[in-house]
């Protein structure tokens, strides 16, 4: 449960200023360091406190950018311990890059394996219910085969701490910027969560 007034948790404001023990105790008590904070107003709302929302949704986030980086890299610690893969070892996870997605078409597919995913999975998986994913976007899945026979990704998780999905783009920039990282625009990053972690 988030607390009255702020969009993150105990865990998410215990990181912010830096009381590593008490990050401990929270941790110990069952507290999950891969649950992003929520919106304190609705979507279309324009409520200042949920501007980096998006950009900063866990704890580790919120305590490296205060500087905290003793806090941030312990609950990073714990994030890989959590990983998905490692609790549920009769899920096998893979790993890959979305190279090709159509945001009007709103399908795409995961490269190196080639694997179909739609945009309704991804959000299913995400809690950016309108976002959309950033071109070359590194994404964790598992694959289940559909009624046509192609493999398709099912359970999704973010590429790269293992955590809960981010889609950041609206759908005019997701537009823009597949259109550019098909054109081969140098000046586009492959992804954008490269620089975060």
């Amino acid at each position: 449960l988030r607390h009255r007034g702020c969009n993150g948790n105990s865990l998410h404001l215990a990181a912010a200023r830096g009381h590593k023990s008490l990050v401990k105790v929270l941790l110990e008590g069952g507290m999950d360091p891969c649950r992003p904070c929520t919106r304190i107003s609705p979507a279309k709302s324009s409520d200042p406190r949920d501007r980096c929302v998006k950009e900063l949704p866990l704890a580790s986030d919120w305590a490296l950018v205060r500087g905290h980086h003793d806090v941030s890299c312990l609950l990073r610690q714990h994030q890989s311990l959590l990983r998905p893969d490692l609790r549920s070892p009769n899920l096998h996870y893979q790993t890959g890059k979305l190279s090709k997605f159509f945001p009007d078409r709103g399908y795409g597919f995961i490269e190196p394996q080639g694997v179909f995913v739609h945009l309704t999975q991804l959000r299913w998986n995400s809690e950016d219910s309108n976002g959309y994913p950033s071109p070359g976007q590194k994404l964790c899945f598992t694959v289940a085969t559909d009624s046509r026979r192609r493999k398709r990704a099912h359970l999704i998780l973010d590429g790269i701490d293992f955590s809960h999905l981010r889609l950041r783009l609206p759908q005019w920039e997701a537009e823009i910027s597949w259109q550019r990282y098909e054109w081969g625009d140098s000046d586009l990053d492959e992804s954008d969560e490269d620089s975060d972690y």
